[in-house]
């Protein structure tokens, strides 16, 4: 619908390639998590039209993944399923895979959504383990994705504070959390829940070939999916951070 145009165009959000992809499937990850991922939501769900034009191989056929749990509440379920997202779930990637459908997480989760401010760019990758092991089981290639700006549309509470320990402690319960985030108004640039007028540019990394499907990996295989994966998501991000103001902020991998 147009309204998907003009919420990409508030931010605005934006969407660069740095290689050609073919027909795929792909696995996508995309960093950081923000508080609500919209550079993943804008261009693997809501408004796909500049990702069929980069990518006319896969087209529409990619979906957006989320937590499980999200498909447990009523009308908000059925949102969800009406924009393209699907679950996270084992069964739910393979099943996308074996239809030849590419996916797109958003890796980081609630617990990186807790890291979330202006001024920071801290990811976690070393525990998403089953993103690479499935990637590894099905030989298909894995995209990483940085959202330069992601960060900087909410502030929220600090580290320490008794609601961002009730917010681990939800996260711990559920699996996910809702950060307590800080934007804008609708007539106040101060506070309020709209998110900030920061550009949002999306770069599509290089593809990573694991190599042949592996029926059984072991960690030591999966560890080295995700160094490799590191280094070209640390290469992204050093190549472009100068250009999207982020030149002076250290990409860190905190778990």
């Amino acid at each position: 619908p147009a309204v998907w145009g003009h919420f990409r165009r508030f931010f605005p959000v934006a969407l660069q390639r740095e290689a050609e992809l073919g027909d795929g499937p792909y696995m996508f990850g995309y960093h950081p998590h923000g508080i609500f991922g919209f550079g993943a939501l804008t261009n693997l769900a809501l408004d796909r039209g500049p990702w069929r034009a980069l990518f006319p191989g896969i087209g529409d056929r990619i979906r957006l993944l989320t937590v499980d749990t999200n498909f447990y509440v009523p009308l908000w379920r059925e949102l969800l399923t009406a924009v393209g997202l699907a679950g996270v779930g084992r069964a739910s990637i393979h099943g996308l895979l074996d239809r030849r459908c590419s996916v797109g997480i958003v890796m980081g989760g609630g617990r990186e959504a807790l890291l979330a401010r202006p001024g920071t760019a801290d990811v976690i990758i070393r525990r998403r383990m089953g993103f690479f092991r499935i990637a590894l089981e099905r030989g298909v290639p894995v995209v990483p994705i940085w959202g330069f700006g992601e960060n900087d549309v909410y502030d929220q509470q600090p580290p320490g504070t008794g609601l961002a320990i009730l917010q681990q402690w939800m996260l711990g319960l559920a699996g996910f959390t809702i950060p307590a985030f800080r934007g804008r108004g609708v007539f106040s640039y101060d506070s309020g829940f709209l998110p900030r007028r920061s550009r949002i540019v999306v770069v599509v990394g290089r593809p990573i070939d694991p190599g042949p499907p592996i029926a059984a990996p072991t960690a030591k295989d999966i560890a080295a999916l995700q160094d490799r994966y590191i280094a070209q998501l640390e290469r992204l991000y050093r190549r472009h951070a100068d250009e999207y103001n982020s030149g002076k902020v250290p990409l860190r991998v905190v778990q």
